[in-house]
């Protein structure tokens, strides 16, 4: 199972941001990586480097369980109040 590490910062200019993850992914032997982004007119750009159809389906499944643990988060952090209460009950 992979660890999720999330490169969350919308104050950052795009360069800073990827030379900050590029930099992390180069220390951790990364010997794949995908990269993507919507243009200004709403299309998705997508790049491979050295990654196989099982490699990418792979990346599918982990973008899949950061989007879940992200909507999770956010979920609880909203509504951790309500448990509590119900639980206190």
């Amino acid at each position: 199972m992979a660890k999720i590490i999330n490169f969350k910062s919308k104050e950052q200019k795009l360069a800073e941001w990827f030379k900050e993850s590029f930099n992390f992914c180069k220390e951790q032997g990364c010997k794949t990586l995908l990269i993507a982004g919507k243009t200004a007119d709403g299309e998705f750009v997508t790049g491979y480097f050295r990654m196989d159809l099982c490699e990418k389906q792979e990346a599918v499944g982990h973008l899949q369980a950061d989007i879940m643990s992200g909507y999770m988060d956010d979920f609880l952090q909203k509504n951790i109040g309500k448990y509590i209460e119900f639980v206190e009950e």
